[in-house]
């Protein structure tokens, strides 16, 4: 007989598709020492082979059938494989959303990896999923939530009592509450000590305890929560009691005249107090009476009164019915006083002392007099009026103003009386009778002013500058109005004080200007509108003009009308007035360049147009470039005319009455009382006496003639210094080299004498001479802005007329206002060249000057002004 143990070993087989964990068994089969015990079994030894095999054949049988079960499991799925329905899922697993999962009262076992029975209240748990009916597996039991409780007969978990819902147990009842299951109701243990706050059971407060409601307060007490009066939200006894501090509770407060220690103890709102000062009973305030349960407070002053009701602490009586003082007292407003006597403080006129004229003030609230008197110390008197002799101001009627000055009753400065009162003075313009109405301290004065009236108003020699009367300006202070300038003296304001056009000052005041013929010291005592200047102590017109019946009109030129007056044309253009009334020149001369020309003489400088020569002669080219009159050739002059130049053996002259060279012919003299300079000797040179030849020389020229030196020329007995500039002379020779002979030493055409250097400066481009001036060069243009007109100048300047002439001059180009040549530096105007214009003005940088009156004016530089431009 043998046996076999059989031994199982458990092996973890991992899968591919999840972390399910399946067990397969191998069978190990362990031979041990078979023992026949024959002695035991009756069985023959065939009977155990045959028993022995029938065992191996079974054994083989059923491990055929569990390895066959053992694949079909594996083909199963497990926990959370994915899954179409609950037949691919293996033992207890539901398909449910695609997955195999355990049905709802069941959870995973991980050590069985199979579905198990979820746990009932109480049970062992590692987490909730393994608790049922919403227990949660708390300290590895499954217990329901803090704020529910385990009904067995439901098996669920219901929400535990609140505050006075039905319980079994006070474990049942809501957690960290304090309530207790009383009577089957969670409630507050005794009510004495704890109450329910809406959150939990409170201790219950003693006196003065923080409450909400009253049943936080000890009612044992009598206690109460306080929810409207000051101490809100405190526990205080009920109205009429007090709380007794020795017996820990509320006690009924004490009526009138009942005893107490402490006013509290007193019945609350009826003004009773505790008198602990003597009888120690409840009583009521000293003006308070106790009537009908309550104190009723003492009747006051005026009110209507029976009895002994009246407030006798004031010292008030029932008079007539009414509560009032006695008749030597009043009442001040509190109690009744003695009556008041003069700055005592009162509350009204009855309170002062009427028999003295006092009453009370109300805004200092004192005894006073009335505003209409004042106190002497005893009694009131009337206050004093204007003029009345006094010591102090409360002494004058203050309340028209009067003040006690000097010991008199009188106004302030400021101020004047106008029969009842105090006024103000009056400023200017306003109407006034007497002066003293006025501010004289600033200088005002009542002045009549026909025919509305008088009007206060400056002195004739002062103006009102807004503020005061001020000194009236003199000549040349700056001003902008005339009533601000010396009209005493004539002045008007232009910017500054000066006389009118018509007047000048005469260094004291401003005189009218006199007309033509009449004595004059400057041009500025002549009627500048007319044109006149002042020429010899008389004025007369400028130059260019003449004295037409009532002003100065400009000289008539070529061929204008002239009615018989030789001083209408213009004579220094050599212009005279002729019998059919035209202005023309001489029959002699001709008119060029607006002058009358008298025809160029032997050797004067000419041209073919400006400088013509006279009869028979000739304009000819030198050597030198110039132009010369000259006879024609095959003549001479002879001082007068041209004669035919002498021929072979005619009486001839050296010098007067020459040969004809072009034949070779001399005039010869034996040479009698003369002789040859040094220098010269060897040839023929026939000069007269040296002493009348003085400063000059033999010419070393072809033919040698005795000439002066450059410097000179022969005056017909000596040489003598050439003339200079506007000189007189006769001839080309007579006048040093840059300037040419006509009438006198003059420039060339369009130049003009420059006196700095000495010498012609020609003028530019535009400009031309004027032949009354020959010292400037001129032109004009249109009129436009100050700086594009002195721009229009380049390269010379605006005009600059300083004197009459220069003024003349720009009098012939326009009569119209022009620009002129300043500048202006702290307010004084300036000559381009430096000379102060002696104008002061203000508001602009530029001057104009006004031909057709003569005057200057101050414009702003964007104006138009017509340009005269000036050269050299």
């Amino acid at each position: 007989m043998f046996s076999k143990k059989l031994k199982t070993k458990k092996q973890k087989v991992p899968r591919k598709f999840k972390e399910t964990k399946i067990y397969e068994y191998d069978i190990e089969y362990a031979s041990e020492d078979l023992q026949i015990f024959a002695d035991n079994f009756l069985f023959s030894s065939a009977f155990v082979k045959i028993v022995c095999n029938l065992v191996i054949i079974l054994s083989l049988l059923f491990i055929g059938i569990g390895f066959g079960i053992l694949f079909n499991q594996r083909e199963l799925k497990t926990y959370k494989d994915h899954c179409e329905k609950t037949s691919q899922c293996r033992d207890s697993f539901i398909c449910q959303d695609g997955l195999c999962i355990c049905s709802s009262n069941q959870f995973y076992n991980l050590t069985s990896a199979l579905c198990t029975q979820k746990k009932s209240n109480l049970a062992s748990c590692n987490s909730t999923d393994e608790c049922c009916c919403d227990l949660k597996c708390t300290n590895n039991y499954c217990l329901c939530p803090s704020d529910k409780i385990w009904y067995n007969s439901d098996k669920l978990c219901i929400k535990r009592p609140y505050y006075n819902d039905s319980c079994s147990s006070t474990s049942d009842c809501w957690l960290n509450t304090n309530l207790t299951c009383l009577n089957s109701k969670c409630i507050c243990s005794d009510a004495n000590l704890n109450f329910w706050n809406g959150t939990f059971c409170s201790r219950v407060e003693s006196y003065l305890g923080s409450c909400k409601i009253s049943s936080g307060c000890n009612q044992t007490q009598g206690l109460v929560c306080n929810l409207t009066e000051q101490i809100v939200y405190k526990c205080v006894c009920p109205s009429y009691n007090y709380w007794d501090l020795s017996l820990k509770k509320c006690i009924t407060q004490r009526n009138n005249t009942q005893s107490c220690t402490s006013t509290d103890q007193c019945r609350s709102g009826t003004i009773l107090y505790c008198d602990t000062s003597s009888t120690n009973t409840c009583i009521c305030p000293i003006d308070y009476y106790w009537s009908t349960n309550t104190c009723v407070k003492r009747i006051s002053y005026g009110k209507l009164c029976s009895g002994a009701f009246c407030d006798t602490t004031k010292l008030l009586s029932c008079i007539n019915s009414y509560c009032s003082c006695s008749s030597n007292k009043f009442w001040n407003g509190t109690f009744c006083v003695d009556l008041i006597t003069s700055g005592i403080n009162c509350y009204n006129s009855f309170t002062c002392d009427s028999t003295l004229g006092l009453l009370c003030d109300k805004t200092y609230w004192q005894c006073i007099c009335p505003s209409t008197h004042y106190w002497t110390g005893s009694e009131c008197k009337l206050k004093e009026t204007n003029g009345t002799w006094c010591t102090k101001t409360i002494q004058c009627k203050s309340d028209a103003g009067l003040s006690c000055i000097s010991n008199y009753c009188l106004c302030q400065s400021t101020y004047y009386w106008s029969g009842s009162q105090c006024l103000p003075k009056k400023t200017v313009n306003t109407f006034c009778t007497y002066s003293y109405e006025c501010q004289t301290y600033n200088g005002l004065e009542c002045i009549p002013l026909l025919p509305t009236g008088s009007y206060c108003e400056c002195p004739t020699e002062k103006f009102w500058n807004t503020t005061q009367c001020v000194d009236k300006y003199t000549l040349n202070t700056p001003c902008s109005y005339d009533f601000e300038c010396n009209n005493i003296l004539g002045l008007l304001c232009f910017g500054t004080c000066r006389c009118d056009y018509n007047y000048f000052w005469n260094g004291t005041i401003c005189v009218i200007k006199n007309t033509h013929g009449l004595p004059c010291q400057s041009d500025s005592g002549c009627i500048n509108n007319l044109n006149l200047v002042c020429i010899n102590n008389f004025c007369s017109c400028m130059p260019l003009m003449y004295w037409s019946t009532s002003k100065c009109e400009f000289k008539k030129s070529i061929n204008q009308s002239c009615s018989g007056l030789n001083p209408a044309c213009q004579n220094y253009a050599r212009l005279s007035c002729t019998s059919n009334n035209i202005c023309e020149c001489d029959t002699t001369e001709y008119w060029v360049q607006n002058k009358c020309q008298k025809p160029v003489g032997i050797n004067q400088y000419c041209n073919l147009t400006t400088y013509r020569c006279k009869a028979n002669l000739e304009c000819q080219e030198t050597i030198e470039n110039n132009s010369i009159c000259q006879c024609p050739s095959g003549s001479y002059w002879t001082g007068s005319t041209c004669s035919p130049i002498k021929t072979y053996n005619q009486s001839c002259d050296a010098w007067n009455i020459p040969c004809d060279y072009t034949k070779n012919f001399k005039c010869l003299q034996d040479g009698s009382g003369t002789s040859c300079l040094t220098s010269y000797s060897g040839f023929r040179c026939t000069c007269i006496s040296t002493e009348y030849l003085s400063a000059g020389s033999c010419g070393n020229v072809t033919d040698l003639k005795c000439v002066c030196e450059k410097t000179k020329f022969w005056n017909g007995s000596q040489c003598v210094d050439k003339k200079t500039f506007g000189i007189t002379c006769n001839n080309q020779c007579q006048c040093i080299s840059s300037l040419i002979c006509y009438v006198t030493c003059n420039c060339g055409p369009n130049a003009f004498y420059q006196n700095s250097t000495q010498t012609c400066v020609q003028c530019p481009p535009g400009f031309t001479i004027n032949g009354l001036y020959p010292y400037f060069c001129y032109k004009s243009s249109t009129p436009d802005k100050f700086v594009d007109s002195k721009n229009s100048c380049a390269p010379g300047y605006l005009a600059r007329p300083l004197t009459a002439t220069e003024r003349s001059i720009v009098s012939t180009y326009t009569s119209s206002e022009i620009w002129v040549d300043v500048y202006v530096s702290s307010g004084i105007y300036f000559w381009g060249n430096g000379i102060s214009t002696g104008i002061s003005a203000s508001g602009s940088d530029t001057l104009t000057y006004n031909p057709s009156s003569g005057s200057f004016g101050d414009v702003n530089p964007s104006a138009s002004r017509n340009t005269v431009c000036q050269f050299g």
